[in-house]
């Protein structure tokens, strides 16, 4: 109760705002109480980042079906990975930048997209598919469609679109991304927005469905 950094805060609030962080921004005077609670949090935090670093097993660590924002999704899972890798980095003695960058958002998403063609590989019309729609993977390990644009001078995403399963939450978040590029338009403008990148299994019933 007596104690100043409940009604102060920090000493460093108080300072210059243009003096950088250091080992002083640490209060002098902390209750045991408070001490003995921030210990077993650190201690709880560490082996939950060990289970994370040991653990083999396929399934994502983030449920993508909780999330209604791709955008939302991709930050959280690039936030998760960027503290894996800072903390494989820092076991073997080396340091790594904590700052979340665009690569990371792409990595992310590549992710996603790698968990949603699992399905594909699943479904017992696969092999139909990549007769019909010329699927080859790619340098990322991704399943890309060829078509008669191949030859054209166009980005690689219009000429070989990533195909994606109408049935993974992961295509929902990014058909109503799409929906949002376009300014909320109609199913038209949204599958040729969604085309400029991806090719959806029936798409415009899905779109239509959604």
């Amino acid at each position: 109760v007596n104690n100043p950094l409940w009604l102060n805060g920090p000493r460093w609030l108080c300072e210059s705002s243009s003096e950088e962080l250091s080992d002083s921004c640490i209060p002098e005077h902390v209750p045991e109480s408070c001490a003995t609670e921030l210990k077993v949090k650190d201690s709880r935090r560490c082996q939950e980042s060990h289970s994370l670093l040991v653990s083999n097993h396929k399934d994502p660590m983030i449920r993508c079906e909780n999330f209604s924002s791709l955008k939302h999704l991709l930050k959280v899972t690039a936030i998760v990975y960027k503290f894996i890798q800072v903390l494989k980095m820092r076991r073997r003695g080396t340091e790594a930048s904590v700052r979340l960058e665009a690569k990371d958002i792409i990595d992310a998403e590549l992710y996603w997209i790698r968990i949603a063609q699992e399905m594909l590989l699943q479904d017992e019309k696969f092999n139909m598919w990549k007769t019909q729609l010329g699927l080859y993977l790619d340098d990322l390990g991704l399943w890309r469609c060829k078509g008669r644009l191949s030859n054209a001078e166009l980005p690689m995403d219009d000429k070989h679109p990533i195909l994606l399963p109408s049935k993974h939450h992961i295509t929902i978040l990014v058909a109503k991304d799409c929906h949002k590029h376009v300014m909320h338009g109609g199913i038209k403008e949204t599958l040729a927005e969604l085309r400029g990148r991806f090719w959806i299994i029936k798409g415009r019933s899905f779109l239509r469905n959604l």
